[in-house]
């Protein structure tokens, strides 16, 4: 009889561990799609250049805003060169505040760009960015893309204002 009682203790601590651990594992991927999902507050490098004669070429694909996300598709270039390492990634500038939030963003091909004024390879200068856009204020905000291609660190404003 004492046996059969330890057995459905065991029982009964196990079920409370694997929901534990169920919570656990659904907490921690919860934290992880937020981290890389959920735009996040940019402060400028001291080393930062911001772009003022509009060598770095650019230009945005695709803006399309949804009820709680934002996918953009953008592109950048130094002109005159080819793109060796890729770094670039969003910013997005409020227009009432100043602050400025980052985009988790991934390197994109753009086949258009393979070939540039004859001779250069932008290919790898494709942005490419999707996040939620919960806890932004609403407002409009400046597009920006901080260009770190081939160990460059220069913010250039793409003119494009993104309504959230």
């Amino acid at each position: 009889m004492i046996e059969k009682w330890n057995i459905e203790i065991n029982e009964k601590i196990y079920k409370k561990l694997l929901i534990i651990g169920m919570i656990v594992m659904i907490a921690y991927v919860l934290i992880t799609f937020l981290y890389f999902s959920v735009p996040r507050i940019y402060r400028m490098n001291p080393n930062t250049k911001i772009d003022m004669t509009g060598s770095v070429k650019n230009g945005v694909n695709l803006l399309k805003r949804g009820k709680a996300t934002l996918e953009i598709s953008a592109w950048a270039y130094r002109e005159g060169q080819s793109v060796q390492t890729c770094k670039s990634c969003l910013i997005l500038k409020s227009q009432e505040t100043g602050r400025m939030y980052q985009l988790q963003t991934d390197i994109k091909e753009v086949p258009e760009l393979q070939v540039v004024e004859g001779k250069y390879d932008c290919l790898q200068s494709g942005i490419y960015a999707k996040s939620i856009v919960l806890g932004l204020k609403d407002g409009n905000y400046d597009l920006l893309i901080l260009y770190q291609n081939d160990q460059e660190n220069v913010l250039v404003n793409t003119e494009v204002v993104v309504e959230i």
